[in-house]
């Protein structure tokens, strides 16, 4: 009877270490290229408000929040400007190729076309 309590008490502690840790665990994997992603997802928000109100995608990131000669221009499109780095303080480069565009976060190394690139 006391090795069945002594096996119990260790499952328990065994579940509750698990499903304390896994939160954690499971943060650190998303961490910045997370959250980078979602930058990008609101970035690509504010893009595509601008191509409706304008007809057309900004020739630049600095168009979302600074007013130039667009007509029907209805921003800021961007509460921050900051909103155009990623969690690696690096800028986003951004590409318009007509109706598409390209937005690449160059990731934790820094350069862009490596492995750990993420985009759009």
């Amino acid at each position: 009877m006391a090795i069945k309590r002594k096996t119990l008490l260790i499952v328990i502690i065994l579940v509750g270490l698990a499903l304390f840790l896994f939160p954690v665990l499971i943060h650190d994997a998303g961490g910045k290229p997370g959250t980078t992603r979602i930058r990008i997802s609101s970035l690509c928000t504010a893009l595509d408000t601008f191509e409706v109100d304008t007809g057309h995608y900004p020739p630049k990131l600095e168009s979302l929040w600074i007013r130039e000669a667009e007509t029907n221009w209805n921003g800021p499109y961007l509460k921050s400007e900051n909103a155009v780095f990623d969690e690696w303080t690096n800028r986003f480069q951004y590409n318009v190729h007509g109706e598409l565009y390209d937005l690449i976060s160059a990731g934790q190394d820094g350069v862009f076309g490596t492995f750990d690139d993420i985009t759009n």
